[in-house]
């Protein structure tokens, strides 16, 4: 049998502070839908950084020399959506842009679980409003729903595309889970 021992309230408060140092300066309080308040942490499991949403420079060959686009983040993002806007500017795009379309979805769920930690205003936001704010800073964004529904309103890209860029919109607007 084990050894019973009772801590009194200032142990419990000591032992609470030395593991909610970390975590007390990322943490951030959000109203839920429902009017409840969630509490949000920043943590090196669920935080991505500015380099990961913004993404590279390094250009990816996304369907065999038709398309060189960036591969992550909001760079690629607005590569792949100017890359569907001009879709009859690139004769080699078979597939009507499903395949742009699907790593347009891909990108926004990867980023959607995550969370932003802002260093200098000391605040944990959601990624996704992140990438929202940094398209419409980035030279070829205007908003990222607007230009993700231009996208899906267009003649050129096939059904199966706009599926997927209906799904990406959803996940923009935060109306999925996954």
């Amino acid at each position: 049998m084990g050894k019973k021992f009772f801590l009194t309230e200032d142990e419990k408060m000591s032992i609470r502070s030395l593991y909610q140092l970390n975590e007390q300066e990322y943490e951030e309080v959000e109203v839920g839908d429902d009017g409840e308040e969630k509490k949000m942490f920043c943590n090196a499991e669920n935080t991505k950084s500015l380099d990961d949403i913004y993404g590279d420079d390094e250009l990816h060959d996304e369907m065999k020399g038709i398309v060189l686009v960036k591969k992550n983040g909001v760079k690629g993002l607005a590569d792949k959506l100017e890359a569907l806007k001009s879709i009859r500017m690139f004769p080699g795009i078979q597939d009507g842009g499903e395949l742009l379309a699907n790593s347009i979805m891909g990108n926004l769920k990867d980023i959607r679980p995550f969370n932003f930690y802002d260093e200098p205003s000391k605040k944990c936001s959601k990624a996704m409003d992140k990438v929202i704010e940094l398209y419409k800073e980035h030279e070829h964004g205007e908003e990222l729903v607007k230009d993700l529904e231009k996208v899906y309103g267009s003649h050129n890209v096939s059904q199966r595309a706009k599926e997927f860029l209906k799904h990406g919109i959803d996940l923009v607007k935060g109306n999925l889970d996954n």
